[in-house]
């Protein structure tokens, strides 16, 4: 995903920009390729020519192997979007359609939890008034009392977005979150998803960039220029964002990464060693080349480091985190009751090791380390830990 924020600029500067950003995934392919070429050169040449011919077609095969579900990895993960929030007029169906779900199915808790949050107070001849003079009470709350959240009335609250961005930005009053929920729910019941994670002030999380609202797990890049679904981290190695709808392929690329390293350095080492201890002249293709040693030093290298880094993945994945997530100090969830509770170091998508597993790699255990699209959802909205999240 080249940097979709540069929208100034000559088209020389940009041409350039674009370039510049390229350079590491051009490097990393020239890598694979220079070790690829390098390892077959070096172990499987030679053992076929010395007649270990079964043994060089199996260590061929098996490195041919390796190297295309890594190669596909790669790929993958370069040329898959994240996965951005959708438009306001895919909203709109999305929400209808969750409204129908929730409908036909009234015991399904996410069901319950939709219907409470676009609930409207039944005494709605005081607050539809005052909603039209430019403010909404909370719930259970009169014209008169202070329970309210102020509208800008600058902002075409009638047209557009304008109801969409005058309910997320107003401004905190004595009401607080369950206000400014209720607010944003009123002034667009069509567009308001099913949202768990709120501001500081209670209001929906809204991008002033993209103009539009953000799901839970949703967060902004800078470097794009857009909002990414379930946001782990940009990675400037193949240059796109890492999301809900390539974090698998990321993931299968570290580990084959791990994978590739580890074979072509246990077999370059034991040619190398061959190489040290065969008698002098006893055959060329044992002679020490400045290739093996730097694809040994380099695949070691590689290797421990990329090891420790798919271990954290690894943990994130299976505990349902994002880097993003991870370092996050406190999380503000919206209750069903439109209360907002502060959840340090409680994540309410944790489901278990299994569930979490599950979300990014599928369903099919056949599908788990192939790079083919498998996760689960949609990326907007989550399988919640109820246990959790009554206990904020």
């Amino acid at each position: 995903m080249p940097g979709r924020s540069a929208c100034s600029g000559t088209p020389l500067l940009l041409l350039l920009r674009m370039l510049a950003m390229n350079v590491p995934v051009v490097l990393v392919s020239a890598l694979i390729a220079w070790s690829a070429v390098s390892f077959i050169l070096g172990v499987c040449a030679p053992k076929w020519r010395n007649g270990y011919r079964f043994e060089a077609a199996l260590v061929l095969t098996a490195h041919l192997l390796i190297l295309a579900i890594y190669v596909r990895s790669y790929q993958m993960v370069v040329i898959t979007p994240p996965g951005s929030p959708p438009s306001r007029a895919g909203l709109r169906r999305l929400t209808a359609t969750r409204r129908s779900s929730a409908a036909a199915d009234p015991h399904n808790d996410d069901a319950a939890l939709l219907i409470d949050s676009h609930r409207v107070d039944d005494d709605d001849s005081s607050g539809s008034a005052f909603a039209r003079e430019g403010a909404t009470p909370a719930p259970g709350s009169r014209a008169g009392d202070d329970h309210f959240v102020d509208i800008d009335q600058d902002r075409d609250v009638v047209g557009g977005g304008g109801a969409i961005e005058a309910a997320v930005v107003s401004r905190p009053m004595a009401g607080g979150g369950a206000a400014h929920y209720s607010a944003a729910a009123e002034a667009m019941p069509d567009l308001v998803p099913l949202t768990l994670e709120v501001k500081r002030n209670g209001a929906l999380r809204f991008c002033h960039k993209c103009d539009g609202l953000k799901p839970d797990r949703a967060h902004h890049c800078s470097t794009c220029g857009v909002c990414v679904l379930k946001m782990d981290h940009h990675c400037p190695w193949v240059n796109n964002c890492v999301g809900f709808r390539n974090y698998k392929f990321f993931y299968l690329f570290i580990v084959y990464t791990v994978v590739y390293c580890a074979f072509m350095f246990f077999l370059l080492l034991q040619q190398f060693l061959n190489a040290i201890n065969a008698p002098p002249g006893q055959d060329q293709d044992l002679r020490i080349d400045l290739n093996w040693v730097m694809l040994i030093l380099l695949s070691a290298v590689f290797g421990a480091v990329i090891f420790a880094f798919a271990g954290m993945h690894t943990v994130l994945l299976i505990s349902n985190k994002t880097t993003i997530e991870s370092m996050e100090g406190a999380r503000r969830i919206r209750r069903q009751d439109n209360t907002i509770h502060v959840g340090r170091g409680a994540n309410i998508y944790d489901l278990g090791a299994a569930a979490n597993w599950r979300q990014v790699m599928g369903g099919d255990w056949r599908l788990w380390f192939l790079p083919v699209h498998s996760s689960e959802g949609d990326g907007q909205t989550f399988p919640i830990n109820w246990k959790v999240y009554n206990e904020l």
